[in-house]
């Protein structure tokens, strides 16, 4: 919004000849003193440091969702499928010795 009020502002003074008060300071002014407070109090809240604290924590379970996820898939490739008894049959016949 500044901007286009900073627009309007230099064409009015291009228009006029001279550089006429800045009165777009009125439109972004009091947007920066809230943004500027609000920077202030969440600095001195802590707020940085909890969100890197929240990134770490969202990376880390995220990280431990795709080991679930590759354990899982790993124990259900090497389960026998169902019926297929070749992995027993080894083991339950007689040594002929």
């Amino acid at each position: 919004m500044v901007a286009v009020t900073s627009a309007v502002w230099g064409v009015s003074c291009l228009a006029s000849g001279q550089v006429q008060y800045y009165w777009p300071v009125w439109v972004g002014g009091p947007w920066a003193v809230l943004l500027i407070l609000a920077s202030i109090g969440g600095l001195a809240s802590g707020a940085p440091r909890k969100m890197v604290e929240e990134r770490e924590r969202k990376a880390l379970a995220k990280e431990r969702k795709r080991e679930r996820r590759a354990l899982k898939a790993e124990a259900s490739s090497t389960k026998p499928e169902k019926g297929d008894m070749s992995a027993f049959r080894a083991a339950d016949t007689p040594d002929p010795g």
